[in-house]
């Protein structure tokens, strides 16, 4: 009798954790996914700009990267907070400007801005996304 209830009581805390850690993986996917997403919109029209012609982003959905959920203790602080805001006025500017090429540049300075302070794993994948010409 002891060993069953004992069994249950393992079993239903391995349960609690194995839910807890769940909720953390979700956590972390919302702002790796809104950066992937990202990602690939700048790929699309870095792709386009090199055609020769223009594409805008979408604003709103870049906006969210001001309240994606992260692990990521430097990506869920002021700091960080200051650098994502920067990255969006560049984005706007790039989204207004006549020299898009030039624009997106530095909208790419701007990603470079803040993955310095927060995650320099994916520096190497932002700067092959400069336009040299």
């Amino acid at each position: 009798m002891i060993k069953t209830k004992l069994y249950f009581f393992t079993i239903g805390a391995l349960a609690i954790l194995l839910t807890s850690f769940q909720y953390s993986q979700d956590d972390s996917v919302k702002l790796r996914t809104v950066m992937k997403t990202i990602k690939s919109e700048a790929d699309e029209v870095r792709k386009t700009l090199l055609e020769g012609k223009s594409k805008n982003f979408d604003y709103t959905y870049h906006k969210q990267i001001l309240t994606a959920n992260t692990r990521n203790k430097k990506a869920s602080n002021p700091y960080f907070k200051t650098r994502a805001e920067n990255y969006l006025q560049k984005l706007e500017k790039y989204n207004e400007a006549k020299d898009k090429k030039k624009s997106f540049n530095q909208l790419i300075d701007a990603c470079i801005s803040c993955h310095d302070y927060a995650s320099k794993i994916y520096i190497g994948r932002i700067k092959k996304l400069y336009i040299n010409e």
